[in-house]
């Protein structure tokens, strides 16, 4: 955040810290820090895309009816798609996360919700602070605002 600081007695000095974005995530007592850089963020859009996909491969088949696809194909789709959230979540919140959860947890659609709130308190996190505006601007009015 940037500040207007006195250094030196030097009134004109903008003092701006930089810092990575980063958020940590509390799970059943473990922290898990999650890098919000662009590197960071272009890997989960990545994971979290091919899971998408593989999730939507399996809604589209139904087995009952479905001549084309056996039960050992569709364990075999489910699998694949339990590899790529493994691979969705330990890319967001850090190799082993997966591991973790699902030790806590015993259960692959609980893992998925889990990821799925990650990913919503990243975005909220990230609209909120991807204004430029924000706090930096309001700091500013104040300040002129006491001059006049």
């Amino acid at each position: 955040m940037a500040k207007v600081t006195n250094i030196n007695n030097n009134k004109n000095v903008i003092k701006i810290d930089l810092e990575e974005s980063y958020l940590d995530f509390d799970l059943a007592g473990k922290v898990f820090n999650v890098p919000l850089g662009d590197e960071a963020r272009l890997k989960m859009i990545t994971a979290a895309e091919e899971y998408e996909q593989a999730l939507k491969k399996l809604e589209d088949v139904e087995v009952p009816e479905s001549d084309e696809m056996t039960t050992k194909e569709y364990i075999a789709l489910t699998d694949r798609a339990a590899e790529l959230m493994k691979v969705a979540v330990d890319i967001t919140l850090g190799e082993g996360a997966y591991d973790y959860i699902y030790s806590k947890t015993k259960d692959n659609i609980r893992v998925v919700k889990i990821f799925y709130m990650v990913h919503y308190e990243i975005n909220a996190y990230l609209e909120q602070n991807g204004s430029l505006e924000s706090d930096y601007e309001s700091q500013y009015l104040k300040k002129v605002t006491k001059k006049k």
